[in-house]
């Protein structure tokens, strides 16, 4: 992968070393001028040029926050901020694009001048119906590390189950990078809509998908789940892939633990993808990734954002992966 020799140091480290792992990455910029990796991982300059002609129209800021990837990758993300003004209905908040890596999430709205401007056949793109694509700014680079994240797992023919899935993001990367099956679980019965038409739009069927309508932090959640009305044991043995974008501290009743306590349900996931995490005291991911470990999972790579664009730090998400079928707790 065109690894120098500090670089491949820092991913083995990260690799099997936890968070002391992480640690290591998080301190490689002070100890190198160069990146971990020589690999730079970012969309077409032709995709990037047409991108700029299809907002110029529009009152908008481009930010950019590249991240280091499982590897020491450098990923390059990027996303424009506009305010589009409407007179008769005031002004509109959107997000025309996010870019992660050579994936671009366009909205939908600019399809049509898109292929007019016929992109570069490098690039993938997907078409968001919500004018503030991966849900909103704030988001975006939780975000954009878990879509990354998803194509470094091997998900071709896999059952995928996405918990706190909001617009579907995460769910519909899964489907694009193979997924056979996809399930969605959110307690806001209005993001399946939303997920629902970012399929449709996408040419996408949603005959692999179950939409589950739950809260993570019910005491009661496996047993629900385990109903007749959702889906049975054999489903729950099934899963192979867990994302749970979801991080410490982000939300009331710590649904990141809840989703982790569920894996005692499910014996055979290999890989459980996190973010949401940061920094910042309150924020990280250790306890989670301590849990994570005692159910198996124990080599840990991580992705973490080169420079802190929130107020909780940078941003953090990882790759759990274990091996071989899990003891179901009793």
């Amino acid at each position: 992968m065109g690894l120098n020799f500090f670089g491949f140091m820092v991913a083995i480290e990260a690799y099997f070393g936890g968070v002391e792992g992480l640690s290591a990455l998080l301190d490689v910029e002070d100890q190198v001028d160069e990146a971990p990796c020589d690999i730079d991982v970012d969309i077409s300059d032709e995709t990037r040029g047409k991108l700029s002609m299809l907002v110029s129209g529009l009152s908008s800021e481009i930010s950019t926050l590249p991240f280091y990837g499982p590897f020491g990758e450098i990923v390059n993300t990027e996303f424009c901020s506009s305010i589009n003004p409407i007179p008769e209905e005031g002004r509109l908040d959107v997000t025309p694009y996010v870019f992660v890596g050579n994936r671009l999430f366009l909205n939908f709205i600019f399809k049509d001048l898109m292929d007019e401007l016929n992109p570069s056949s490098e690039d993938e793109i997907v078409y968001f119906a919500n004018p503030i694509v991966f849900a909103n700014n704030a988001l975006v680079y939780y975000s954009s590390l878990t879509s990354y994240a998803l194509t470094q797992v091997d998900l071709k023919g896999k059952t995928f189950l996405d918990l706190g899935c909001a617009d579907g993001i995460s769910s519909l990367v899964a489907k694009l990078e193979g997924a056979r099956k996809v399930i969605a679980v959110d307690k806001d019965y209005d993001v399946f809509s939303s997920l629902r038409l970012n399929l449709m739009i996408n040419r996408i069927g949603h005959t692999d998908f179950r939409f589950i309508t739950e809260d993570l932090t019910n005491d009661d959640l496996y047993q629900r789940l385990g109903s007749d009305n959702y889906w049975n044991r054999t489903d729950l043995d099934d899963v192979d892939i867990v994302c749970m974008n979801l991080g410490q501290g982000q939300y009331d009743g710590d649904p990141n633990k809840a989703a982790i306590a569920l894996l005692d349900h499910m014996p055979n996931v290999s890989h459980v993808i996190g973010s949401g995490y940061a920094t910042m005291q309150g924020y990280g991911p250790e306890e989670d990734v301590a849990l994570l470990q005692s159910k198996g999972f124990r080599k840990i790579r991580w992705l973490v954002a080169q420079k802190p664009d929130c107020e909780e730090g940078r941003q953090i998400g990882f790759i759990a992966e274990r091996n071989g079928p899990y003891l179901l707790k009793q």
